[in-house]
């Protein structure tokens, strides 16, 4: 499902929380990138045609989000930030309760329902009280009540938050299978979420400050990416002067990986970027850029 965005602004009063966003979703698993407070969540909010943006356009499968709303909704799965559950309920009993909201047909009621829940790992705990779930076993099944229906696009707002290493592993490999057969946008703060996405977006208060692919981004960081070794005593000077993105203590030495334009010392070793590396420099070189226009 092809989504266009042209100049897109949102405004609280004084406050605007996003900025002229201009860019075009072809389909397949979209990224959405960027710190908290950032914007996502409203970006996210409008394309699901929950919020109504102050100025500009947005076009979701053909449809115009404002005025064919109704229609949209009816293409679309969405999993918000914070998703309330009905403790009581079961979790075969919830999706079921959802799926008579989204008009789906009693004849393919329990399949899909039966379907979503193996989607996502939970067919054994079908008959089990939601209040009981744990953090991640609710954001599963929350994607789960997102993917009733059978949605042309699916929005996930934040979904690995509070899932372990494994789960967010296996939650990023389901999105990127749906996306094989659906338009996916992901918002997320966690690099690494969006590593299988095909193209993604960084926003950085409120503004569109990167678009391509993964490793677009990562190139961001190409030469600017060092390994450094340096003595304890010295370390406090150097984590002031540049952006350090790991380090590692051994022996009266923190080896470090940070940010510099030019070899922060003789011994500095240059390094291939990462995704991570490429995103901070991204918001790095906004940042300076706003600082100045301040100045």
């Amino acid at each position: 499902m092809e989504i266009i965005l042209t100049e897109v602004t949102k405004e609280y009063g004084n406050f605007q929380a996003l900025s002229n966003i201009t860019m075009h979703i072809p389909g397949g698993m979209f990224g959405l990138l960027g710190p908290n407070g950032a914007g996502k969540t409203t970006l996210m909010r409008i394309l699901a045609t929950l919020l109504v943006p102050t100025r500009g356009k947005v076009e979701i499968g053909g449809l115009d989000a404002l005025r064919q709303g109704a229609y949209i909704r009816q293409r679309l799965g969405y999993l918000p930030q914070e998703f309330g559950f009905y403790p009581s309920l079961k979790a075969f009993e919830l999706l079921e309760y959802i799926a008579i909201l989204k008009n789906v047909s009693k004849s393919q009621r329990k399949s899909q329902v039966e379907t979503v829940l193996a989607e996502v790992n939970l067919l054994d705990q079908a008959h089990r009280k939601v209040g009981t779930f744990s953090g991640g076993m609710r954001q599963r099944l929350g994607i789960a009540q997102a993917l009733l229906g059978n949605p042309e696009l699916l929005i996930v707002d934040e979904p690995t938050a509070g899932l372990d290493p494994e789960e967010r592993i296996r939650f990023r490999n389901l999105l990127a299978r749906l996306s094989k057969k659906s338009t996916v946008l992901l918002s997320t703060h966690i690099v690494a979420d969006v590593e299988l996405c095909d193209s993604l977006v960084v926003l950085e208060r409120g503004r569109l400050v990167f678009s391509g692919s993964p490793v677009e981004l990562a190139a961001r960081a190409s030469h600017i990416v060092w390994q450094v070794k340096v003595p304890v005593e010295q370390w406090p000077e150097v984590e002031r002067r540049y952006t350090v993105l790991a380090t590692q203590i051994a022996d009266g030495t923190v080896q470090a990986r940070l940010l510099a334009s030019d070899p922060p010392q003789a011994d500095a070793q240059p390094l291939a970027p990462r995704l991570e590396d490429g995103y901070m420099a991204v918001i790095q070189n906004h940042q300076k850029q706003r600082e100045e226009s301040h100045a």
